[in-house]
């Protein structure tokens, strides 16, 4: 295993022990879509209630704080899952954090179409993924 996809692989099972998956409607039901991060809450060993979102932008902070990692290397990535639903996820190169999964996978082994990505060093930048 490469040491990055330890990290993530360790990563992905820290957050989904604290994940619990809870929709946007019931969480913040005067917002269509709502996007927060959890970073503090699972470093101080809470759990915590959100969609693929909150789980994603999770992942990428807590990435963010690994000091091996360049911000770079770290996205998120809006696709489409294999039903067509629109699904945020985030990756660290090319292995894939996911809520859906029980772990992590590189890109081309999920059944998503890849739409577009924002790298944590480039904020508020979406590109269009090249595939």
């Amino acid at each position: 295993m490469t040491e990055l996809k330890k990290i993530a692989s360790d990563l992905h099972r820290k957050v989904k022990f604290r994940f619990v998956w809870t929709s946007d409607k019931i969480i913040h039901p005067d917002y269509f879509d709502h996007w927060q991060p959890h970073a503090d809450k699972v470093e101080q060993g809470k759990t915590f209630r959100d969609d693929c979102d909150g789980f994603s932008l999770t992942c990428a902070e807590l990435l963010s704080r690994n000091p091996i990692i360049q911000k770079k290397d770290i996205k998120i990535i809006f696709c489409q899952t294999e039903t067509k639903e629109g699904h945020l996820v985030a990756a660290l190169q090319h292995w894939i954090l996911d809520n859906r999964q029980r772990a992590v996978w590189a890109w081309e082994e999920l059944p998503y179409t890849w739409i577009s990505s924002m790298a944590l060093d480039e904020p508020g930048l979406w590109r269009k993924m090249q595939v």
